[in-house]
């Protein structure tokens, strides 16, 4: 398979996963006997500046998702090529937040991605699987740019996690169980809740802009994840008497014990702060592990 034709492949999956997301957004429902309308809810985000930790040795970490601007990222509607930050409302048993960003729509915002903590280097080049048509990512070969800016960010949240604490001869440590019949619902927290997300897929999921060095092949097409398995997103919820005004999202930062895709029992003492940056469908494709905190602030627009 040629790294051409992944990027057709890869261009379907996205087109599938914009199609899918306009779909969602665009769903609004009346209830049958009065019940009132789901919907879903538009949404500003920022992400916080600031340092997060401690991480071990790694010590404090400034946010390595920041905004292009200091202007949050606001909910443009619902046509394909514009922004989506809302939480989709439909069926009412839901309230899962999704984020899309967009380079191409309007105002032209974009998230920075900064890869300057390195927890283990990428693997070389020659040394990545041939058979999973791995991407070769310029901002990390031949040299590891600190910050990126990205063309396309996708974040979505899907079920609930009820967490369970352990201790061993190394201290103590969180296991998490999914609640795979109950969707993680933000509408339903109160001021002072802090509950737990897993994320879609166990990943994040981004494009970056084109390297003009390559004249004959366009690099913003190709699309990347920040994957952590299982991921664990750490949702608060802040307000008053008069209910949520608005939601913070953080990767789960302790240290937590979880199977991987091999069904091998980890140690993750950085929680699920570190990210690795894979290319195609396959978590194979290992382009380096990066130490990724990040606080994300959503706020409603109504």
């Amino acid at each position: 398979m040629s790294r051409q034709f992944f990027k057709i492949g890869a261009l379907a999956l996205l087109a599938v996963v914009v199609v899918w997301g306009t779909m969602a957004a665009q769903k609004t429902v009346v209830a049958a006997g009065g019940g009132g309308a789901n919907q879903d809810i538009p949404l500003k985000a920022t992400f916080s500046a600031g340092s997060f930790g401690p991480y071990g040795s790694y010590g404090y970490l400034d946010g390595k998702f920041t905004n292009d601007i200091t202007d949050p990222y606001v909910h443009q509607g619902t046509k394909t090529g514009q922004n989506q930050i809302l939480i989709h409302n439909q069926p009412p048993t839901m309230g899962r937040f999704i984020m899309v960003i967009y380079r191409s729509a309007p105002g032209h915002r974009f998230i920075n991605l900064h890869l300057d903590t390195i927890l283990y280097p990428p693997v070389a080049i020659e040394d990545l699987p041939p058979e999973c048509d791995c991407l070769q990512p310029y901002f990390i070969y031949p040299n590891i740019l600190p910050q990126i800016q990205t063309t396309y960010f996708y974040m979505l949240t899907t079920y609930e996690y009820q967490r369970t604490d352990y201790s061993d001869d190394k201290g103590p440590y969180a296991k998490f169980t999914p609640l795979t019949k109950s969707y993680f619902n933000f509408l339903k927290m109160l001021p002072g809740d802090k509950k737990y997300a897993c994320g879609f897929g166990s990943d994040i999921r981004f494009r970056t802009t084109d390297n003009p060095v390559t004249t004959n092949y366009d690099e913003s097409y190709d699309i990347y994840n920040l994957f952590q398995a299982p991921q664990v997103f750490v949702v608060q919820a802040f307000g008053n008497q008069s209910g949520v005004s608005y939601w913070t999202i953080t990767p789960f930062a302790e240290r937590f014990k979880a199977e991987d895709n091999h069904g091998i029992l980890q140690d993750n003492i950085y929680g699920c702060v570190p990210r690795r940056v894979t290319s195609s469908a396959y978590s194979s494709c290992d382009h380096g592990t990066f130490m990724m905190p990040f606080e994300l602030k959503i706020e409603r627009l109504k």
